[in-house]
């Protein structure tokens, strides 16, 4: 099976130029099984050789240099760190055709981390402070610059072109604030330091919850320790950031330059990789809203149990361009120029007192109703229900006010609904979702995916799309 193609000029690997390669320069190992390694990695088509160890070659012209970087100071730090990290074995020459240096590695156990689905978010965090502590205070000269360890303001082009190729896609006037603030934050004025460059849950290593190895140390270099921040927006929730934060003890400039090299890195993946790879795609619409709702300060409380009567705060209204239609599985898709209105007149299924008269009983009988709020003004409203099926919670309700829109509302809501539904040992969220392109492109970036509606509630909402979010791996 040929891997994805990330870039359109890499060069083409598979499993038989990986043996032909193995066979003329190492004929110990060419009788080994060979697989390719599904990954999201951008710089090397990787493949597991036997058991203990994998063939990483370079995809791209950009990435070949790394492999003389690895032999250089991986073996150099690997004693220095407090996780496993992967020292190479063995480098390969150009050959069969093939025009690079590649590596062989040894082959580290553990699974990738996946947003939302952490079950110790804070000891990540303080696994994962550690390990940034550790590397940040290595002293070693000479060490290469960190592609990404130089000043935020040299990401200014490359982010700003970003932005502007997005438009439509996210919200470009909140975006634009965002990078704003961050590359007029006080540039790293103390010593450089060693820094991985890319902590992303494709290069992290978990085992029995506990992080146990980093690895791909493409970006490694010397450089401003910010870039080593990113992994707060990109894998750790609101709770388990601050802990992430507070083991590190960096200062306020040092945080807001590590969000924007968050921010920066995701809005370049979004557009580069929509098509190519929509792991990262989903990972960098995750990391925008979180930083927006970071940036902003969205603060999520619970409301007491009359808070419905708060809709009257949130105005509904949207300019719809897709409506759905769920198919089974399928979502087909129409184009449409629709104005939804806010809140209906009294007496229709959608009208406030309708809506207040519906989901109350889910509140009193136990129901957890949320508030997010920006600048003390109600954002949003969300309602995490009971049980619908066997260890499946309903999300009853998920309301921004037009306002606040594309600016992490949403998702801080959402962050706090699946953490209450895991306290609660859910194996799974439902959703009825309205069926425009806002809404339901929501659900599916934050992993949920259309299933068969439960019949009780497609009663109710028939042209709703239905949706699951597994809790559980």
């Amino acid at each position: 099976m040929a891997d994805r193609k990330m870039h359109a000029d890499e060069e083409h690997t598979d499993v038989s130029l990986v043996r032909r390669l193995l066979a003329a320069q190492f004929p110990e190992w060419a009788a080994l099984s060979i697989e390719r390694v599904p990954s999201t990695g951008t710089d090397n088509a990787l493949y597991r050789l036997g058991d203990d160890m994998v063939v990483r070659l370079p995809r791209i012209h950009w990435a070949f240099e790394n492999v003389d970087k690895d032999f250089r100071w991986l073996p150099v730090l690997a004693p220095l760190l407090p996780l496993a990290i992967p020292v190479p074995l063995a480098k390969g020459a150009p050959a069969e055709g093939y025009p690079w240096e590649w590596g062989v590695y040894p082959w580290l156990e553990g699974e990738n981390p996946t947003v939302g689905r952490i079950a110790d978010p804070d000891s990540l965090a303080r696994d994962l402070a550690q390990f940034v502590e550790a590397l940040h205070g290595i002293d070693l000269a000479d060490g290469p610059p960190a592609t990404r360890g130089v000043p935020l303001a040299m990401r200014d082009d490359p982010t700003r072109t970003a932005i502007a190729a997005l438009r439509g896609a996210i919200d470009t006037d909140a975006t634009t604030a965002a990078w704003d603030a961050a590359v007029q934050t006080p540039a790293w004025s103390g010593p450089s330091v060693w820094v991985h460059g890319d902590l992303s849950p494709g290069n992290l290593l978990l085992q029995d919850g506990r992080l146990t190895a980093v690895i791909d140390f493409s970006g490694l270099g010397v450089g401003d320790p910010a870039c080593d921040l990113i992994v707060a927006w990109n894998l750790l929730p609101p709770t388990a950031r601050n802990v992430f934060r507070t083991g590190l003890g960096v200062d306020d400039a040092t945080w807001a330059r590590g969000r924007g090299w968050a921010l920066s890195v995701a809005l370049i993946q979004l557009p580069y990789y929509w098509n190519t790879s929509p792991a990262l795609a989903d990972n960098a619409r995750h990391v925008i809203r979180e930083v927006l709702a970071d940036h902003h300060g969205v603060l999520v409380e619970r409301l007491p149990s009359d808070g419905l009567q708060r809709f009257r705060e949130i105005d509904r209204s949207e300019e719809v361009a897709v409506h759905y239609r769920q198919v089974g599985s399928r979502l087909v898709a129409k184009r449409v120029n629709d104005s939804v209105p806010n809140f209906f007149a009294e007496g229709d299924f959608h009208s406030i007192p309708e809506l207040v008269k519906r989901w109350q009983p889910v509140v009193d009988a136990g129901g957890v109703l949320l508030g997010a709020f920006e600048e003390g003004h109600l954002a949003g409203i969300a309602l995490l229900g009971g049980e619908v099926a066997a260890g499946v919670y309903q999300v009853a309700l998920l309301f921004v006010s037009r306002p606040h829109r594309g600016r992490g509302v949403a998702t801080a809501l959402m962050n706090e609904v699946e953490q209450l539904a895991r306290n609660e040992n859910a194996r799974a969220l439902y959703v009825s979702s309205v069926p425009s392109d806002s809404a339901v492109g929501f659900y599916l970036s934050r992993g949920f995916r259309p299933a068969d509606p439960l019949p009780e509630l497609f009663a109710e909402e028939p042209e709703d799309i239905h949706m699951l979010l597994p809790l559980t791996d």
